[in-house]
């Protein structure tokens, strides 16, 4: 369906419902990868934000889909570093969540640990505060800890 919609109907990829999110929103959020690639195929933006300042990839990141963000990140441009209404980027929600290898991912491509929110937390303070001890080890090395 989505297939004849696009292709032949010529539905706009990039129309927002009242809340801002787009069909790329919604694919990504239910893992319907086919969907999303072809949204992608037809111009649909990833970065194209909703009213809470969240792009494809922020769906990508509250789904904890940790194969779509890579997916995204690594085939489509997605911005590691888009903050949303609160300011919080991907990295402060994957640390919060305990989200390891998203967080390793976000890293390896650029992810800014430095980057803060409204409330002043960098990803720094966002793991102190987490309770996943092991966050604040991930994002000093930068690479996998060593957990004896």
């Amino acid at each position: 369906m989505s297939r004849f919609l696009v292709e032949t109907n010529g539905a706009c990829v990039n129309a927002q419902n009242f809340f801002g999110d787009t069909a790329l929103h919604h694919a990504i959020r239910t893992g319907s990868y086919d969907t999303v690639r072809l949204l992608l195929e037809h111009g649909a933006d990833v970065n194209m934000k909703n009213m809470q300042e969240e792009d494809g990839y922020w769906a990508a990141i509250r789904a904890q889909s940790f194969d779509m963000s890579r997916f995204l990140v690594e085939t489509n441009g997605a911005c590691v570093n888009a903050q949303n209404f609160f300011g919080d980027t991907a990295l402060h929600h994957a640390i919060r969540t305990g989200s390891y290898d998203t967080v390793r991912l976000l890293l390896e491509h650029g992810a800014d640990v430095n980057m803060k929110n409204m409330q002043e937390e960098d990803g720094y303070w966002a793991a102190i505060r987490s309770p996943y001890p092991v966050m604040v080890a991930v994002l000093k090395n930068n690479t996998q800890p060593r957990i004896m």
